[in-house]
């Protein structure tokens, strides 16, 4: 069989057109940083984004930012489709619905109705009342376009009659719990084309409808829309469902509730085609969508990571995008939508802050009120009812809970934690048009990777990302990159302890509690921790009746044993110090800073002007360290919980020189993934029939045919 001329091209496009197929962009963020707005762009047409073209003299760019920006526009436009949004608030809102009659006890719990009027019973004759007109819409007009809200449907086919059935609440109630009702996560035989509409129109309107209610409803009482969604899904991650009820169980796999009921909603979308296309209702005669059409789905928002973890681990096209503010500017947007009470919302998305607030609420308590100590309890109810004002019995459970069981990380939304796992950062500090750019830039890399190259901050980012993974911290690993003005990195370092030149570092990760308590591994432990008598008397105290060891530290507990699964029982010294202490006091971390070590490996003379890059914004110490060796840009992911800017880099004089940035970028997988071409792309260019040249094999037969007349010329073979 001979190879048609265009058999490459067909295949290069057929590649690239598996890519293009379907994409799932997952955004995190926190309240104020701008998800909403991201999603909004990503599903719009390709018009709402900023134009590009040559702004230099003579047509000409006039950096390589703006080259990129021209590459990836052009692309864009011969491949751009427009995100399907998911919704999270929407899938709550099924929750919600499965379990109605509960919700609205539930809700009664808030007062937020300034009047003796109970807010439930207003919701719920709004909703029938929606309910009720949408019937009556679609009695008049059966004959018309789906119950006359799928006017705007995204796929080119529309159903007409029985689509929905009957637009009772009832109904309502029994076709969330069809979409959701299934056997395996894969099988969509038992779906049909309601189904498909109830997820994309019916679905969001009534989650709509009820923010809209939580907000009328609940103006005297700030972030009550907020307030209830986040104990809804707080609820859900811990339960497995959303319920009232105080005797209910804790449920093990319910920390993948929400991913699962996400993940539903995707392989509806990915069947939409299908369902529509199976139902017996009379159908239009507009062509069906081609089921082979690219499908690009956006989810707002992921707030836990395991959730996020759900995802990655089944859909290789999934990314998670960190969507990023200032902390001046977070707070002014949130305040402009009646938002002040940053304190609330941030304990609510950071539950390790939350967690370390709560730590210190109780030793000053303690210290205060020694002889008036009451339960840890009584003391969490106390600190967050004085934050929360009121929230439901339920609801306080679960809080509770978390923080006595050290759940947390599992069942309440963690922010941070979905920040530290994300694929791409975007700096949303500064014009709408800059944050379009970077998702465009982005999105189009995950349909062709390799189309433009790194940016200087994403190369420098990437090594300070792998620089982490060194570290041996047992509680948060953090890199570190230097590079002077030009870009070129002068040191890299992660935290570690301090070790003498030719002396092998012994990290947090290799000592173990056991070998601490027997005294066993003497280098690894420093004379303060195996001799002072304060300490070992709190240590002994505090420790010696809860496990044993053998004389070698390992623990003879079975019950022990079966907690730690063969894992190494490490501990944190400066954890162990501050609770003797009743103190707070990053003094006695036996490591030195990643920013810290990489500064100490520069020659102050070629920092000037230069840029600290850091997976976690530098604490005051290191900050200060910066502005000594003449650093004018830090650039960070995760947000440090301090006063740097405001206090360290917060005089005129540093704050002028000194610039504190978010990264935008892609890291760890996604750098490797986006950046690495599927063919180089002089080899696709050729693949796809455009060649500069005579082809190699034309080359040789004439230069064949060349050396056989100059041979019978009597000359020799050329070489």
């Amino acid at each position: 069989m001979y190879k048609t001329e265009n058999e490459p091209a067909d295949i290069i496009r057929t590649i690239f057109t598996q890519r293009r197929e379907f994409i799932l962009i997952g955004l995190t963020g926190q309240i104020g940083s701008g998800c909403s707005s991201a999603r909004d762009i990503l599903s719009a047409d390709l018009s709402t984004f900023p134009e590009v073209y040559p702004s230099g003299q003579n047509k000409g760019f006039k950096n390589n930012a703006e080259r990129d920006d021209y590459t990836i526009r052009r692309y864009a436009e011969a491949h751009w489709e427009p995100f399907v949004t998911i919704r999270v608030r929407d899938l709550l809102t099924s929750f919600i619905l499965d379990n109605y009659h509960e919700f609205l006890e539930f809700l009664e719990q808030y007062n937020i109705v300034s009047n003796s009027d109970v807010a439930a019973s207003q919701l719920d004759a709004s909703l029938q009342q929606y309910c009720n007109q949408r019937s009556t819409e679609r009695a008049k007009k059966h004959a018309v376009s789906l119950c006359s809200l799928e006017d705007d449907l995204s796929h080119e086919r529309l159903i007409y009659g029985d689509a929905l059935g009957d637009y009772s609440f009832d109904e309502l109630l029994r076709q969330n719990g069809h979409v959701w009702t299934y056997n395996r996560a894969s099988d969509v035989e038992n779906l049909c084309a309601r189904d498909y509409l109830f997820l994309v129109k019916v679905l969001p309107k009534i989650s709509a409808k009820l923010a809209a209610l939580l907000e009328r409803y609940g103006r005297e009482q700030e972030n009550i829309y907020t307030q209830v969604f986040q104990d809804v899904g707080n609820i859900v991650r811990t339960y497995g469902k959303f319920t009232n009820t105080e005797t209910t169980e804790q449920s093990p796999d319910a920390v993948y509730a929400i991913a699962r009921r996400i993940n539903r909603a995707i392989k509806i979308h990915r069947s939409a085609n299908e369902l529509l296309d199976k139902t017996h209702n009379h159908r239009c005669n507009l062509p069906i969508q081609s089921s082979e059409a690219p499908l690009h789905i956006v989810i707002d928002s992921i707030k836990n990571p395991f959730e996020a973890s759900y995802l990655k681990d089944r859909y290789s096209a999934f990314y998670l995008f960190a969507i990023s503010a200032n902390e001046d500017l977070r707070r002014r947007r949130c305040e402009s939508k009646r938002r002040s009470n940053m304190e609330l919302l941030d304990y609510r998305e950071h539950p390790s802050a939350a967690k370390k607030g709560l730590s210190e609420y109780l030793n000053s308590f303690n210290n205060e009120n020694n002889n008036n100590q009451t339960t840890l309890e009584a003391e969490l109810i106390n600190h967050f009812d004085n934050i929360f004002r009121s929230s439901p019995k339920i609801s306080k459970k679960v809080w509770l809970n978390a923080y006595r069981e050290d759940t947390y990380v599992f069942s309440l939304q963690d922010v941070e934690g979905c920040i530290q796992i994300a694929d791409v950062f975007i700096n949303n500090s500064y014009a709408k048009e800059d944050m379009a750019k970077s998702l465009l830039r982005y999105a189009i890399l995950m349909m062709h990777p390799g189309l433009v190259e790194p940016t200087p901050d994403e190369r420098c980012m990437q090594i300070a990302q792998m620089a982490k993974l060194n570290s041996g911290c047992v509680s948060r690993q953090v890199g570190a990159v230097v590079c002077d003005s030009d870009a070129h990195i002068l040191a890299v370092n992660w935290n570690s302890p301090s070790s003498l030149p030719g002396v092998e570092c012994i990290s947090c990760s290799k000592r173990n509690f056991g070998n601490l308590y027997k005294r066993v591994d003497t280098n690894a432990y420093s004379t303060y921790e195996f001799h002072d008598s304060k300490f070992r008397t709190w240590l002994t105290s505090k420790y010696s009746q809860r496990w044993a060891f053998d004389e070698y530290g390992e623990p003879m507990d079975d019950d022990l044993k079966e907690k730690l699964d063969g894992l190494p029982m490490v501990y944190c010294f400066k954890d162990f110090y501050n609770d003797m202490q009743h103190a707070k006091n990053q003094v006695h971390t036996r490591s030195q800073h990643a920013e810290e070590r990489a500064l100490e490996g520069c020659d102050q003379r070629i920092t000037v002007g230069g840029t600290l890059y850091t997976t976690s914004n530098s604490c005051e110490l290191c900050a200060r360290k910066a502005v000594n060796f003449g650093i004018s840009r830090i650039v960070y992911i995760e947000p440090y919980f301090g006063i740097t800017e405001s206090h360290v880099l917060g005089h005129p004089q540093i704050s002028e020189r000194v610039h504190v940035e978010l990264f935008t970028g892609a890291c760890q997988r996604a750098y490797i993934q986006m950046h690495t071409p599927v063919f180089p792309l002089k080899d696709e260019l050729k693949l796809r029939g455009i060649e500069y040249f005579t082809s190699p094999s034309r080359n040789s037969n004439a230069k064949r045919n060349n050396n056989k007349a100059h041979k019978r010329r009597g000359g020799g073979y050329r070489k």
